[in-house]
């Protein structure tokens, strides 16, 4: 019975190193055990009923031929780290191991940050893809799901790809004994970090004149706004969406909390008047015992007398903080200057992509999209690069003046 003991143990151990949850393993083992015992007292009290041919150690035989060799699904995450390749959960570091004259090339390291699938991929040149296991390891900790090991034979490299809980940028390094892999905030890589939100998309187009949609429009803007951003290694950009699919409106503010020191969302206008010109834009401040429905799930119309005499907001520019008003303003003349459209100044708004957001953000309206002249000229690439160059000078100067607290 001992030997029979020491067997089923060392099968249910490898059950658990194969992908089971250690706590579903350890049930089936005492369940297993509690069959074992009984069985005698079960075999005493059928034995005159019992087939010749059966002998005492039929269910223990049974039992230890269905726990033999397991088939495992293991397309489920792994729990079980390979001793070379180690997660520290309080350093949100993982650690390779250089046993076995291991070797990676860190400087030839290609990385793909996929953020907008919650995805962080690393390739690394190494001496022996096969140092580490393939498969996906289980983490579900407030950085991580997984993190997939992918072993490329080809050209001796591996492929990690980090399943993100909060985006999050790597930073790779070295010490005698492993190589280290530690998850950053971009703030700890980037002195200044901009979100930029390409209003509407996916199944909200937006207005829509002449078969033109807002959505492309804000788009195109955004993607020749990040090209003059690329250029600039001071500042990174994230953007809402890169292509036409639906975003959320907390989730468009909520991005911009999670990395942003500014929040900026591009849309282009529209009214009932044909005549309603130029560029407006738009912060939100909250004005105590006003007339404002703030808990509109849209916006709120809140307009005269606030922006000129908004004290609470006048705070944090004395302070020398940049407020959702300052950055509104510097957009506001950088774009009526250099694209020329009529100024239709600043205004207080609860937009919610702006009632949600915990840093300066503002929403620029670049032209009427209603106005059949402004339309023409918004649906070029000279205005796309006009309006994206505006909004990058507006950049350099909030940047130069404000300077993230942090």
């Amino acid at each position: 019975m001992k030997d029979t003991l020491k067997r089923l143990h060392s099968r249910v151990q490898r059950i658990i190193t194969n992908g089971i949850a250690p706590s579903a393993a350890l049930f089936i083992f005492y369940i297993l055990i509690t069959i074992i015992a009984l069985q005698p007292i079960a075999g005493a009290a059928h034995a005159s009923s019992a087939p010749s041919g059966n002998s005492s150690g039929s269910l223990i035989n049974t039992i230890l031929n269905l726990t033999a060799e397991p088939s495992i699904d293991i397309s489920e995450p792994r729990i079980v780290f390979p001793s070379n390749f180690q997660y520290d959960s309080e350093e949100k570091t993982f650690r390779i191991s250089k046993t076995n004259g291991f070797t990676m090339d860190l400087n030839q390291a290609v990385h793909m940050d996929l953020y907008h699938q919650h995805q962080y991929i690393i390739t690394l040149t190494t001496s022996n893809p096969s140092h580490i296991d393939s498969g996906e390891f289980s983490i579900l900790d407030d950085y991580f799901q997984s993190v997939s090991v992918v072993q490329n034979t080809r050209d001796s490299s591996i492929s990690l790809t980090f399943h993100l809980q909060q985006l999050k940028l790597f930073d790779l390094s070295e010490d005698e004994n492993d190589y280290i892999i530690r998850a950053i905030h971009p703030s700890e890589r980037y002195p200044f970090i901009v979100v930029i939100d390409p209003g509407h998309g996916g199944n909200q187009p937006g207005a829509v004149q002449s078969g033109v949609r807002e959505s492309d429009l804000n788009l195109a803007v955004t993607l020749q706004l990040l090209d003059l951003i690329e250029q600039n290694e001071n500042i990174r950009a994230y953007t809402t969406r890169n292509s036409d699919t639906s975003v959320g409106l907390r989730a468009r503010a909520r991005l911009g909390n999670e990395v942003g020191d500014i929040f900026i969302s591009i849309h282009h206008n529209s009214a009932l008047n044909r005549n309603a010109r130029g560029i407006e834009s738009f912060y939100f401040y909250y004005i105590p015992d006003d007339s404002c429905d703030y808990n509109d799930d849209d916006y709120c119309d809140c307009d005269e007398p606030y922006e000129e005499n908004n004290i609470y907001d006048d705070l944090y520019d004395n302070a020398h903080l940049l407020s959702g008003r300052g950055l509104a303003e510097i957009m506001q003349r950088q774009l009526v200057s250099q694209i020329g459209f009529p100024d239709r100044r600043v205004h207080n708004r609860a937009f919610v992509v702006l009632q949600y957001s915990e840093i300066p953000a503002t929403l620029l309206e670049l032209g009427f999209m209603s106005n059949s002249q402004e339309l023409a000229v918004m649906n070029t690439e000279t205005f796309q690069r006009q309006a994206a160059q505006a909004i990058y000078d507006g950049l350099l100067e909030v940047f130069a003046l404000y300077p993230p607290p942090r």
